[in-house]
């Protein structure tokens, strides 16, 4: 199972967590010792957009955390998504420019006559 980071309330409690710190199971049926599984859950946006951590738990009633488990989500928009927006948009320009100079899109150029 998937608890929040010290066993909090998470501010990023969605409706369809078990409780406000328990997001989710394993969704295999089994999993056997050595092997993988499998967590989705999804998550609501605070306010803020604030980090969450999140760390793997053995046991609903008297939890058991397993060690070195942490992760953690991070809603806050990475740094280079600006950078990757400047440059489509410049790209776009581009292909508009050269669109235009050809004599090709909406708006044909028309040369002489």
């Amino acid at each position: 199972m998937v608890g929040t980071y010290g066993d909090r309330v998470s501010r990023h409690f969605h409706p369809g967590w078990f409780t406000y710190h328990r997001p989710c199971k394993v969704t295999e049926d089994h999993v056997p010792p050595g092997g993988v599984g499998t967590f989705r859950f999804k998550v609501s946006p605070a306010p803020g957009g604030e980090p969450e951590r999140f760390q793997l738990v053995v046991s609903e009633t008297t939890p058991l955390w397993l060690p070195h488990t942490e992760f953690g989500i991070d809603p806050r928009p990475h740094p280079m998504d600006a950078v990757r927006r400047v440059w489509e948009w410049a790209s776009r320009a581009g292909r508009r420019a050269k669109g235009a100079a050809a004599g090709v899109g909406r708006h044909p150029v028309r040369l002489g006559r």
